[in-house]
């Protein structure tokens, strides 16, 4: 917002910086964590609880975040304070479980154990002596397990369904109108069954730059964070089953209409 160029180009150097190095805490962090969580996923368990030694507790939520989604099981994720006696941690969950409310059944469970808690039905945050994380991590599963005893436990992909009308600029618009977009109030994703034709790894690898072909017309798309150890999830000339956003990509002062990809699935063999 400042009216002076060379101090904005250097505010948002600045920021791109801090992004950055952000980006590549929450990389690691998702890394370690998710190796736990796959782990207590296969002991069946119906709530993760996460303990990252070199965690950051800036990068909690979102990591959490990330660890719901994927496993579609509510996520406690701590690391510890400065202190060595105490652990903080971000709380995420998935319909069906009121972070809050398990928060207050366990704090009662075991009032000793807690430093400070607090949160809504979406999302909380706790500190608790380090000793009582055991305690914690068996309460939190068993309350889920609870809850969720009516609920298909497991990740899930939600959507508005298929769009309706061909994709275009004036469609972008339209839903822009809707914004903001947040927890509660989703971007909108529709559904759709497509063709690969083209793929391109773009930034670190992880990331992938496709053309994908629906009623016979080529978009340009983006799929951020598909390739997990080395493995491309998808090839050319494969039917997917995708949900996405419709987007828009700025790049040398061209704009074109680009569906940014949430997740792809292949139909029958993808053949």
């Amino acid at each position: 917002m400042s009216d002076n160029a060379p101090a904005a180009e250097e505010l948002a150097q600045h920021f791109v910086e801090h992004n950055t190095e952000r980006k590549a805490v929450q990389s690691n962090m998702l890394q370690r964590s998710t190796k736990q969580a796959a782990q207590q996923v296969r002991d069946g368990a119906a709530a993760i609880t996460i303990f990252d030694p070199e965690g950051h507790a800036g990068v909690h939520g979102i990591c959490a975040a990330r660890l719901a989604e994927s496993f579609g099981r509510p996520v406690a994720y701590f690391s510890p304070k400065n202190d060595a006696e105490h652990i903080t941690a971000s709380l995420r969950t998935v319909h069906g479980f009121h972070v809050r409310n398990a928060l207050a059944e366990i704090a009662g469970r075991y009032p000793d154990d807690f430093v400070a808690w607090g949160g809504h039905a979406g999302a909380g945050g706790v500190t608790l002596k380090r000793d009582g994380l055991q305690r914690f991590a068996e309460a939190w599963a068993s309350t889920a397990a609870n809850a969720l005893r009516d609920h298909r436990v497991g990740p899930e992909i939600v959507t508005d369904g298929a769009l309706e009308v061909t994709p275009s600029f004036a469609v972008v618009e339209e839903l822009a109108a809707l914004e903001p977009f947040g927890r509660q109030w989703e971007h909108p994703v529709f559904r759709s069954h497509g063709r690969i034709e083209q793929i391109r790894p773009v930034g670190d690898g992880r990331h992938l730059k496709l053309v994908v072909k629906m009623d016979a017309m080529d978009y340009d798309a983006i799929w951020f964070g598909a390739v997990e150890n080395g493995v491309c999830p998808v090839g050319v000339g494969q039917t997917v089953f995708m949900a996405y956003e419709l987007d828009v990509n700025m790049f040398r002062d061209t704009t074109t209409l680009q569906l940014r990809i949430r997740h792809a699935a292949l139909v029958d063999g993808g053949a």
